[in-house]
């Protein structure tokens, strides 16, 4: 299967990798190389089937349960986001990226209150992750929080010393 990936064959290699999963359905390798071909040749249905298969082989991976997010709202499954969303939230209570993703998704499939306890468990978290406040602006403008949308925005910047540290 990795030989066909190199030499460009994607379909010798979704065979191969398929194959694999046949004889091993439990390693989470060939799953992922799998879902990979599928998301590169735009089937999304088969990428997500793969991606949750991978997140239930890995419960307490976070990096799992994101991709499984990210498989799910490619096939419009917006319900099944959001329950990978709480399951990396779970998996990763404070990483502060995660947290403020998952407050965006809730955001913006109309779970205001979620979003809004996301972003306070973000903030209580004193992030030094720029990033993750530049989101957490981009959200509580959305929600329509000025302030809080204000003070996120200070917070990304570089300069912003103590931002993080004065809570």
């Amino acid at each position: 299967g990795q030989l066909a990936v190199m030499e460009g064959d994607s379909q010798a290699a979704t065979e191969e990798f398929l194959n694999a999963v046949e004889l091993q359905p439990r390693n989470g390798f060939y799953a992922e190389k799998l879902a990979d071909l599928y998301e590169q040749s735009e089937q999304y249905e088969s990428a997500f089937e793969e991606r949750e298969r991978i997140a239930y082989l890995k419960p307490g991976d976070r990096r799992s349960a994101v991709l499984a997010v990210r498989a799910a709202v490619l096939t419009n499954r917006l319900d099944v986001a959001g329950q990978w969303h709480e399951r990396a939230v779970q998996n990763d209570p404070y990483g502060g990226g995660e947290l403020v993703e998952a407050a965006n998704f809730f955001a913006r499939t109309e779970r205001e209150d979620r979003a809004r306890e996301l972003l306070a468990r973000f903030e209580k978290l004193h992030s030094t992750n720029l990033r993750a406040w530049q989101r957490a602006g981009e959200v509580f403008a959305f929600l329509g929080e000025e302030a809080s949308a204000e003070r996120a925005a200070g917070c990304a910047e570089a300069s912003q010393v103590g931002c993080w540290a004065n809570g």
